[in-house]
């Protein structure tokens, strides 16, 4: 599922986020993500939501405080995580790299050691920041969960 690194890209990466929320299917072509009509329809709902655009700047603020900051796909895919599933991100800000291998991400040593440091820097801001952020896509998350049992 690519979903999980379009979110963490958009936490991350302004230039993507201001296109994928201009135009989600074509920034999503363009940056070669794969995603089904599913997928697709719940990226297009987010983004016409378009004061996530802010929140998503909120969380950038936090994460990276010089950009850029590439981050690899791997810690991209655990932040997307972060923001859909509330139970992955309680845990993942207590103990990021367990929770993040118990979850079933395979991760190499520079991407736990990333996601680590990442986490550990203001924890407590960034997981405030990421539940609102949650809060406000978790309708989002329902209907992925709802469409993936279907």
């Amino acid at each position: 599922m690519n979903l999980l690194p379009i979110l963490g890209a958009a936490c991350l990466d302004p230039f993507f986020r201001n296109e994928l929320f201009k135009d989600p299917a074509a920034t999503l072509q363009t940056y070669n993500f794969c995603v089904d009509d599913n997928d697709l329809r719940i990226v297009k709902e987010m983004c016409s939501r378009k004061e996530l655009t802010q929140d998503f700047q909120t969380l950038q603020n936090l994460i990276c405080r010089k950009p850029p900051c590439p981050l690899p796909p791997g810690v991209l895919a655990v932040l997307g995580a972060a923001l859909l599933d509330p139970r992955f991100r309680d845990e993942l800000f207590e103990k990021p790299v367990v929770t993040a291998n118990n979850y079933g991400f395979a991760l190499g040593f520079t991407e736990r050691y990333l996601l680590a440091s990442l986490v550990s820097s203001d924890a407590k801001a960034l997981k405030e920041a990421f539940e609102e952020v949650g809060r406000k896509i978790g309708p989002l998350a329902t209907k992925l969960s709802l469409v993936r049992a279907a």
